[in-house]
Parts: C-alpha cells; structure tokens; sequence
C-alpha cells in the first residue's frame, strides 16, 4: 500500500512537470524534459506507463519517437506498444507497428522486394557499332553493330541476351551478311556449378546456310571468380538444326540437301581479366561437335574505358565449320573497331 501511494505521488508530481513542459513547448516538438522524465521514472513501471502513455496521446504524431526515446530506459516498450496501444484513440498504424519493432531490436529493417523472375525492369547492358574487316568467304569492309542485355536476380538467376550484325553492300549487291543472336538462362544456384539453357540463332548466307538454331542444356563451373578475373567453362547436350542456302546454279544430277537437324556435343571457356583500372580483356571459345560438322569459334575483345559509360573496343572472331560446303571456304576470320555505350 505504501507503495503504491509513493508510486502514485511520484506519477502526480511527474506528470505536473510535463504538464508545464506542454504548456510551453512548441506542438511539433518533442519537450526536452520528456527523456528526463523517462529516465527518472525507469525504476517505477506504473510511473513509467503513465508517463508513456499520456506522452503517445499528447503527440501521437510523433509516436515513433516517443517510443524511441522511451526504449532507451525499457527496451521491450516499443514492441509492446507499437503491437497494441493502451489508448484507443491512438491506434498505432502498420508502418508505426514496424518501426516500434525495429526500435526494439526485434525484427531487421525490411528489404526491398526482389524483382520477379521475368520483369523487364533491372536490365543492363550496352550498345556498340562501328566497322568490321571480313576475311573467308567474303573478303569485305563492313558495317557492325552490336547489342548485349544482362540481368541478375538474387545473385542466382541470370538472363544474358548478345546480338550483332555486319552488313556491307557494293553498288547495291549485298557482300557481307552475317547475323548472330544468343539468349541464354543460367540458374547460378549450386555453389560454385551452373545450369545453363542457351538458345542461338545465326544468318551467314555466303557460308552456306539461310540459317542455323542451336539449342543446348549445359552444366558449368566457375573456376576462378574475382575482381581482377573470372574463368568459367561450361558443357552440355542439345540440337542443331541448319536451313541450308540454295546454290545459284542447280545439278539434277547432284542431290541438294535443303536442311539437316543433328545431336550436338557443346563446350565453351570465358575468360575474363581486368589488365588496368580502364583495360579489360575478354575471350570467349566455343566448341560444338555434330555427327555431320564440327564448329569451333573464338572472340578475343580488348576494351579500353573512356568514361563510366563510353569505350572503345577492338575484337577479333575466328570461325571454323568443318562440314563447310565445297565451294566455301572452311575458316571465316573478323576484326572489328567499336564505340560502345553502356547503361
């Protein structure tokens, strides 16, 4: 009984004190007596609550830190009042409820949902074009441009989308035409293993083909993987189909075969190393294997930065198809000088 008497005058003589602070304060400001007060009624529970709650319904648009600062003498007191107010014309909202549980050490601060597994928002990438020297089958200047697309999610998902084009024309008679495209998927979730799902398409008619669709399932691995390099190898199974080009002059005496779908053993490497702050070098082989031809191609890349979004790159592509045509030449060879945009 005694004590609760102490108790009571100590709330009475306490709240007479905030009262007055009240009566001079400025509404949009906390009074500077408030943390005293919570500091001189933290050994009283029941003074402490009365202070507290007379403090939520005086400012409740400052609830947030009110708790804060009550949370210094009770820790467990944002919680609790930012799950249930003893007022109820203070009914704390949602947002409030996370922040008392934040003050309190309770929860962590909620991140930024992760984009879905398909949006079209978080790309990056870049833009390239310049001109290309041809060498194989056609001997030529040309034109090139170039485009890459990528896209993490989660540091686990990764889409990745290549296109490039040289084309070049001489008194209105296409010489050059040459386009590669290469979608690939890769789920980077096994530690180190990769899964992979690439998909390409490639137009080369002076090689011998309208057109060619490679599709392939491939396990990799990333050997090295730092800042300064990365080495990452990768094999797989998958389809190759070929619509070959019609020759100019046809023998009824030589059957023609228009197409071919074939089983495809395929390997590739990327290298990556950063030889300056500003020079970066990129190599990239290819190997795939079919009962019918073989394809081997390498792209080695030097990129020299200019600023955090311009480049100029210098590359070099070399191709071999075993099962090229008679009248074609077995190795095509390209070098090309580039500006490139990244975003």
């Amino acid at each position: 009984m005694k004590k609760s008497v102490a108790s009571l005058a100590t709330t009475a003589l306490l709240l007479t004190s905030m009262t007055s602070s009240i009566a001079c304060a400025d509404q949009d400001a906390l009074p500077a007596a408030l943390e005293r007060m919570f500091e001189t009624a933290a050994s009283d529970t029941d003074a402490f609550q009365a202070i507290l709650e007379t403090a939520l319904k005086t400012w409740p648009d400052q609830r947030a830190d009110i708790l804060k600062a009550a949370s210094k003498y009770s820790p467990g007191i944002a919680s609790e009042k930012g799950a249930v107010n003893v007022s109820d014309s203070a009914m704390p909202t949602a947002g409030e409820q996370v922040v008392a549980a934040e003050l309190a050490g309770e929860v962590e601060p909620v991140a930024e949902p992760a984009p879905a597994l398909f949006s079209l928002s978080g790309w990056t990438g870049e833009i390239n074009a310049g001109g290309s020297q041809n060498t194989g089958n056609t001997d030529q200047n040309a034109f090139y441009a170039g485009l890459k697309l990528n896209r993490s999610i989660e540091e686990q998902f990764e889409h990745a989308l290549r296109v490039r084009l040289d084309f070049a024309k001489t008194d209105g008679v296409s010489q050059t035409e040459k386009g590669l495209g290469i979608y690939e998927f890769t789920w980077h979730g096994l530690d180190g293993f990769l899964l992979s799902n690439m998909f390409q398409a490639e137009y080369d008619r002076f090689a011998g083909y309208d057109y060619r669709l490679v599709d392939t399932i491939n396990i990799g691995r990333k050997l090295i993987d730092s800042d300064k390099q990365k080495l990452r190898i990768e094999v797989g199974p998958g389809l190759r189909y070929t619509n070959f080009a019609m020759p100019d002059i046809i023998d009824p005496l030589i059957p023609v075969l228009e197409s071919q779908t074939e089983i495809v053993a395929r390997a590739a490497v990327n290298y990556e190393l950063q030889l300056l702050e500003n020079l970066k070098l990129v190599d990239r082989l290819t190997f795939e294997y079919g009962s019918v031809s073989t394809t081997i191609r390498n792209i080695l890349e030097l990129d020299t930065a200019l600023s955090k979004s311009f480049s100029v790159r210098t590359s070099h592509e070399i191709k071999y198809e075993s099962g090229a045509p008679t009248d074609k030449s077995k190795t095509d060879s390209i070098s090309r000088l580039s500006v490139v945009f990244g975003f």
